[in-house]
């Protein structure tokens, strides 16, 4: 299998003009009419300006026609960023693998993109459609105060790993210097 990946920047223009439905906009008419009817691994990241998309397939050569017709009608631009890249490469180095593990570097590249590979067909199936542009679909589950499936899917995998991470708190202006920041340590 062959490891495939793009980077698509947004054009500032409907349905990419709005950063508040940018990304969801994106996985509503690029990502999910590409996958639809293919049932491969691929998995999806946002930057802001730009998304990646990564897939791993047999048969790029059979995606490739639909994925460029849908980037060209979509106004993305795919500046050939990331030319060699590899599963092992991306997804089973030392930032998913610890060096003195015992892990199969090619084991833990196949779990880590079936993670990824199932929180982004979960972002997919949360779509709605809302005029021109797409957006998630809001929980009105007392458990996601926020309005957001994700909150409960976050602290299942808290409870699961039991992974901490740092809270930053800081300010700045667009002419200044980042102030110090305070971390806070944080556990779901």
């Amino acid at each position: 299998m062959n490891y495939y990946s793009h980077v698509l920047h947004f054009p500032n223009t409907l349905p990419f003009d709005r950063p508040e439905v940018r990304w969801p906009s994106f996985l509503g008419l690029f990502v999910a009419p590409l996958m639809k009817e293919r049932h491969l691994k691929y998995w999806v990241s946002n930057y802001g300006a730009f998304a990646r998309f990564r897939v791993l397939t047999e048969d790029y050569e059979s995606l490739k026609p639909e994925l460029e017709s849908l980037r060209d009608n979509l106004g993305l631009v795919d500046k050939g960023e990331e030319k060699d890249m590899t599963l092992v490469g991306d997804l089973g180095h030392d930032r998913f693998l610890a060096q003195n593990s015992d892990s199969d570097d090619q084991k833990r590249a196949d779990l880590v993109l079936n993670y990824l590979n199932s929180i982004s067909l979960l972002l997919v199936d949360n779509l709605v459609r809302e005029g021109d542009y797409w957006k998630f679909e809001t929980s009105t589950h007392n458990e996601n105060p926020l309005g957001n499936n994700f909150e409960s899917l976050a602290h299942l995998l808290g409870n699961m790993s039991q992974f901490q991470f740092d809270v930053e708190f800081g300010y700045k202006t667009p002419w200044m210097q980042p102030q110090p920041i305070q971390k806070f340590r944080c556990h779901l």
